[in-house]
């Protein structure tokens, strides 16, 4: 598939590509059918398909990392309206430049990378400060998509790294001072009391940032010095 993108990058308002669509709605019906459960009295159901940190670490729960991404905040539709809306604006490039596969296993990978950093972090913090508010990390639920869909973000950014970009109200502006606003809304959201696992967000986007600059999966380094110096040849 080509990397090949145009000049100037305007993800806004595109026409939702059929990946894109199908991961909305596999988001919109679990989140409906959480609700439903709930309020059936399966709470205990839901709350198993949380991440956990300790419980998916420490109890074997290995299933938590996948199934929390489909899950949202049942008392927030906002929530997922949020990761809906990154996934049509950015998604939609991104399925039409790499395709609908990539799109999915992009998203789902980082989904995974944000909750393994917060079982990672959460298990390192609760080590270092127990007893303290930063411990909470440890054994908090969390839930929704945020890693993925943020994940999928910071790939479009990555991949589109030198052009200039417009989006909404920022105006014109290069791709990386775009990420740069990115994390420091995500830091600010960290150092509040909001409730957000900015541990998901951060290992998502970390995870993105690899993916998009070509960096994961890793890579013998003989055929990655190859393909470089075939690119530069092919520039020259």
């Amino acid at each position: 598939m080509s990397r090949t993108v145009d000049a100037t990058a305007n993800p806004l308002i595109p026409r939702p590509t059929p990946g894109v669509i199908a991961l909305i709605v596999t988001l919109t019906v679990a989140y409906a059918a959480q609700l439903l459960a709930i309020r059936a009295g399966a709470g205990e159901f839901v709350s198993a398909l949380m991440l956990y940190p300790d419980q998916a670490a420490l109890g074997g729960r290995l299933w938590q990392p996948f199934t929390s991404l489909l899950l949202h905040d049942p008392t927030s539709v906002g929530h997922l309206l949020n990761n809906a809306l990154m996934l049509w604006l950015f998604g939609t490039t991104l399925e039409q430049q790499r395709g609908r596969r990539w799109l999915i296993t992009t998203f789902v990978t980082c989904g995974v990378a944000g909750a393994v950093a917060t079982v990672f972090i959460g298990g390192l913090l609760h080590l270092v400060m127990p007893d303290t508010q930063f411990d909470s990390v440890w054994n908090s639920p969390v839930v929704g998509a945020s890693g993925g869909a943020l994940g999928l973000l910071v790939s479009w950014i990555a991949i589109h790294w030198g052009q200039k970009i417009n989006l909404f109200l920022f105006g014109l502006m290069k791709a990386q001072t775009f990420g740069l606003v990115v994390v420091a809304i995500e830091i600010l959201v960290a150092l509040s009391y909001d409730g957000t696992s900015s541990t998901s967000h951060f290992g998502g986007m970390g995870m993105g940032f690899l993916i998009g600059r070509g960096l994961w999966p890793p890579r013998n380094p003989r055929k990655m010095l190859a393909k470089r110096q075939h690119a530069k040849t092919h520039d020259r």
